[in-house]
C-alpha cells in the first residue's frame, strides 16, 4: 500500500533475483476474470514491463526454482504456460517491427 508500481517492480525483482533494474517501460496490461487458462478462479490484472539490468548474476529466492537467459528469437523452443508465451511472442514481434506501444487486453 502506498508504493508506486515501478518502485514495487524494482523491489520485487531485487528480492526475487538479486538484480537491479532500470529503463523500465510499460509494455502491456491484461485483465483476466475467472479465466480457464489460469489455475485459480480469480480476477487478475497483469501489468507487464520491459526493463534492463547491468548484471547476469541471478540469485533466486525461495519463490523460484530455476531460470535461464533466453534470446526472444529462441522462445519457441521452451514450454511456457499461461500468459507468458503470448507476452514474449508479442514482445519479440514488437522488437522485430520496431512498433513500441502499450497494449491493453481484456478477457484473457
Amino acid at each position: 500500500m502506498g508504493e508506486k508500481m515501478e518502485a514495487a517492480l524494482k523491489r520485487e525483482i531485487l528480492e526475487e533475483t538479486g538484480l537491479e533494474i532500470y529503463d523500465i517501460q510499460l509494455i502491456s496490461v491484461k485483465e483476466s476474470i475467472f479465466s480457464t487458462t489460469l489455475s485459480e478462479n480469480k480476477h487478475f490484472i497483469f501489468i507487464d514491463y520491459q526493463c534492463k539490468t547491468n548484471s547476469t548474476n541471478v540469485v533466486l529466492n525461495e519463490e523460484a526454482e530455476e531460470y535461464v537467459w533466453v534470446d526472444l528469437v529462441d522462445i519457441d523452443k521452451y514450454d511456457l504456460g499461461g500468459f507468458i508465451r503470448p507476452l514474449l511472442l508479442k514482445l519479440r514481434d514488437r522488437e522485430e517491427s520496431s512498433a513500441h506501444k502499450v497494449e491493453i487486453f481484456y478477457g484473457y
